[in-house]
């Protein structure tokens, strides 16, 4: 199970771009969307988790339907005694596209399926290298989980299956790595 960064965020109006807006800026309007006081309490957790995307992306994060179906569905898996093993990503690294953005809607499938190089909207923040890593480690993975019913890769990140009351998260970017959501 799986998706992107920022889902649908193109459906929602918003009164910010993102290559333009500062980290004091983002701080209100994470307040805005969030509560007074939210944004400081949320910003650190934030920056830590995702260090390669700027602060006013947290109001891109999608926490709405998708996140909270995925968990959902892999919790009901794990509480009905699921046998086969379930993984979680989500892909999050920063785009070059509109100046600098987060992933939106099935912007993974060419990094899954390593054809980036005939798709250039694909172009991720920190280049080529950043770009054919992240191919690397979506594409791979996929191949290696057909292959071998285990989407690991030699020297790389062990991609945990989630069990009862863990969701453990493949967070896949220029810095991939797992996260117990």
């Amino acid at each position: 199970y799986g998706g992107v960064f920022a889902e649908f965020k193109y459906q929602f109006n918003t009164n910010y771009r993102e290559s333009d807006t500062t980290d004091e800026e983002a701080m209100k309007l994470i307040d805005e969307k969030f509560g007074a006081g939210k944004a400081e309490r949320l910003a650190p957790l934030f920056k830590a988790t995702f260090p390669e995307l700027k602060l006013v992306d947290l109001l891109n994060l999608e926490t709405g339907s998708f996140r909270a179906g995925t968990r959902e569905l892999i919790t009901r898996r794990m509480t009905d005694g699921a046998t086969a093993p379930t993984y979680n990503y989500l892909f999050a690294p920063g785009c070059k596209i509109n100046e600098h953005s987060t992933p939106v809607h099935s912007y993974e499938i060419p990094f899954f399926l390593h054809n980036t190089a005939i798709i250039h909207s694909n172009d991720l923040v920190g280049g080529y290298e950043v770009t054919k890593l992240v191919e690397l480690q979506c594409s791979g993975r996929l191949a290696n989980f057909a292959r071998y019913g285990t989407p690991q890769l030699p020297g790389q990140v062990e991609w945990l299956p989630c069990t009862e009351g863990h969701i453990q998260t493949l967070i896949i970017d220029g810095n991939t790595r797992t996260f117990d959501n």
